[in-house]
Order: structure tokens, then C-alpha cells, then sequence
């Protein structure tokens, strides 16, 4: 009867089991929070790389105008005296800084200036007007992107 008494204790315990998460179940969660925030980082690491890619073509495609410019007119475009005669006369565009008293536009070989006015300016605006760069109106004296200056995304 002693046994019988032991298996009854036994049975009559209740049974107070907690439930909780096992090691196993939250190396789990650990292991994809992880894969969440690697993807996360490299989609931003990605986003950069597109920016930076796109400026550097950005900053390609001017050199080339620019290069192609020099071929075309034997001049750096904003250095050439000659620009309202050889590119034309857009509508819109001023180009009495290559006329005025200032050394602009002298043909020296050197684009200078503080890129607001002189022949920084007239860079944008010879290269705009000889049709080998977009996003620039033809304003010639204006400092302001999209205007004076392209404008970039």
C-alpha cells in the first residue's frame, strides 16, 4: 500500500509548469532580427552607391561637354571670346561679360572666377548654348541652379 500511496501523491501534485521560450527559439529570433537589419543596411549601402554613381556620370558627361566643346571651337567653354559669334545668340542669353572691361572671357586657357559671375558662369552657359548640356537655361548672367547652373537630382 506504501506504493499505492506514492503513486498517488505522485499523481496528485498539480502541475505548475511554466511556459517560457527555450535557448533554441530565441537564438531564432536573434538569428532573423539579425538578417533584418543586415538587409536593411546593405538596401542603404546600396542607395548610396546609386547616388554616388550618378554623380560621377554626372561629372563625366560634363567633362565630355566640355572636351567636346574645346574640339569644336578650340576654346574652354566660359574662356571664349568668340562664343556669341561661333555658338549664337539664344534667346535670353547675356553675353556682355565676354564684352565688358572685366578679363572675361580673355582666352588665356584659364576659366576664373568665383563661380558666380565671370567665365565660371559663362561655362555653363557657352556649353548650354553650343547644345551639349540640358538643365540650364541660357541666361548666362544668372547664378541659380537650374538657370546659371544645371541642376542635379
Amino acid at each position: 500500500m506504501s506504493l499505492m500511496k506514492f503513486k498517488t501523491v505522485n499523481s496528485d501534485k498539480s502541475t505548475n509548469s511554466q511556459r517560457g521560450f527555450t535557448l533554441v527559439e530565441l537564438a531564432i529570433v536573434l538569428v532573423i532580427i539579425g538578417l533584418i537589419i543586415a538587409a536593411v543596411l546593405k538596401g542603404q549601402e546600396l542607395i548610396v552607391s546609386a547616388r554616388l554613381k550618378s554623380t560621377i556620370s554626372d561629372i563625366s558627361g560634363i567633362r565630355s561637354a566640355a572636351n567636346t566643346f574645346r574640339d569644336k571651337y578650340n576654346a574652354l567653354p566660359g574662356d571664349y571670346a568668340r562664343a556669341q559669334e561661333r555658338v549664337g545668340d539664344p534667346a535670353g542669353i547675356t553675353w556682355t561679360n565676354c564684352t565688358g572691361a572685366l578679363d572675361v572671357c580673355d582666352g588665356d586657357g584659364v576659366i576664373e572666377g568665383d563661380g558666380t559671375d565671370d567665365e565660371t558662369l559663362l561655362f555653363w552657359a557657352h556649353l548650354a548654348a553650343a547644345n551639349l548640356i540640358s538643365g540650364v537655361s541660357p541666361v548666362g548672367t544668372s547664378a541659380i541652379i537650374g538657370e546659371g547652373f544645371p541642376s542635379s537630382p
